[in-house]
Formats: C-alpha cells, structure tokens, sequence
C-alpha cells in the first residue's frame, strides 16, 4: 500500500461485542474489558473490522473514499452474475461513441475494489484516450523490432494484417492495467472487464499490447513502469458496434472431485 493508514476505535461507540476480534485475520484486536483495542498498525488493513462492526465504532486513516452502507445495496442474483460470464465476448468492432468519464470512474472502482494478495492494493491503471494513435505507433514499431522472435511463438500473429489499428481496432479508450504482481493485476482487469460489459460496453485484452510493452522501453517510460512492475492486461474498452445473439460454446472443464 502507498499510504501508512492507522487504526481507531471510538470506545465510546464500542459495545464488546466481539465480531471484530473474531474476524481479524492478523489477530490483531483483543478485547480489553469490555471495549476492542488494537495491538499494532503494521496490519493488513484489510478493513474487516470497520466492515463488520454494528456500532460503526472503528475508522481508518487517510482514504480519499468513506465506507458504503452495505444494507442500502440491492440483492445480487447469483444466477445473474453466471448468465452476464457466459454472455460477455471480446468485442473487436467498435462505434466512434466516446465512453463517458462517468463509465471510465465506475470502471476503475471495479479494478480499485478487487483484491490483492497480503492486501498490498499494488494495482495501477494508464488511462489512454487523447493519445491513442501515438500509443499504437510505439507499439507497433517494438512489434516490427520483434516479430522475427514473435513469429516462432504465435502462428496467428503470421496471418494478422498488421495495420496501424492493430492493437487497439479504432477504439476510443484503453485502461492499462500495472501490477507487481501480475495475478493482482489479471483479477482487477477481469473485475474491470465484467462490469464494463454489463454497463453496455465492449471489451477485450489486447494482449499483443501487454507483450510488447516487456520488451519496448519507449512504452515501459511512457507508461511509467517502475522496477519489477508489469502491465498485467490491456483493456480494449468502446461501444460495441456487434451484437452477438447467443452464447459461444465451451468445453467442460476437467474437475477432480476428492
């Protein structure tokens, strides 16, 4: 985490109930009489705590954001969340529609609401709308460098029309997603992906972007990757100009049942 957030309990508010100390992960919050009292700050800040206490007695430092009353959501339909998996497809035909800055936020709530192992909040995004055609153009020289070495690796790259919308098919915003971890990054930008999906949007990963960004340093400083840092995914994000009419089949997985 960038920032070294503290811990406080209101003991005025706290009742002794316990749920706290009972959901702490780290252990880190004992009950002291009747009231809950933290042993140290170098926790996960998870927030478990703040979000399960009844009396809302507990806070936590310097975030930009207040909690959100959990109650005042609507129902979440499980079978709701299986059909809009099935139905999402990588879309590739986009209209010239802009995605509003209201969509783009809702977008990167999703990325900032997923989480990361140890809660290190490690996620970073490159927001790319202005300067399309000049991200596009870097990456396609670094891919002109490379594809002598991609070739060997991709038969699909040999039959692809390399044209300056390769990577990005003419759409009008793309979310760069940057990770230390690259598994923190790929659940955020699947996090992103789904919500943009069920707001209307189309999406896909342009992976060849992701690639060449590991061997261009003229991307890596326009990106501001620091050291160890990696894109984790490339969101394509625009509306769709298709509309696919049923679901694409899929294999059944294999399942160990032990």
């Amino acid at each position: 985490m960038r920032t070294n957030h503290t811990i406080s309990i209101n003991h005025s508010k706290c009742v002794g109930c316990g749920m706290c100390v009972n959901d702490c992960p780290d252990k880190n919050i004992y009950l002291e009489g009747s009231k809950a009292v933290r042993r140290a700050d170098d926790c996960l800040m998870c927030a478990h705590c703040l979000a399960i206490c009844p009396q809302n007695a507990v806070s936590i430092s310097d975030f930009e954001d207040i909690p959100e009353d959990l109650n005042s959501f609507s129902p979440i339909d499980g079978e709701s969340i299986l059909q809009l998996i099935k139905r999402r497809r990588s879309v590739r035909q986009f209209t010239q529609q802009t995605v509003s800055d209201e969509l783009v936020q809702k977008i990167l709530q999703a990325g900032q609401y997923t989480p990361s192992a140890s809660n290190e909040q490690d996620v970073s995004y490159v927001v790319i709308r202005e300067n399309l055609a000049e991200y596009e153009q870097l990456a396609l020289h670094a891919l002109q460098l490379g594809k002598p070495v991609v070739n060997v690796f991709s038969e699909r790259i040999k039959k692809s029309e390399i044209d300056e919308h390769f990577f990005f098919k003419g759409a009008p915003l793309v979310i760069v997603v940057k990770a230390f971890s690259v598994v923190d990054g790929a659940l955020a930008a699947a996090s992103m992906e789904l919500t943009a999906q069920a707001m209307g949007l189309g999406v896909f990963y342009s992976g060849y972007f992701s690639i060449v960004t590991r061997f261009s340093s003229k991307l890596k400083n326009r990106l501001g990757l620091q050291k160890n840092e990696r894109v984790a995914a490339t969101l394509v994000i625009g509306h769709p100009a298709v509309k696919y009419q049923r679901t694409a089949l899929k294999e059944r997985p294999e399942v160990l049942y032990d």
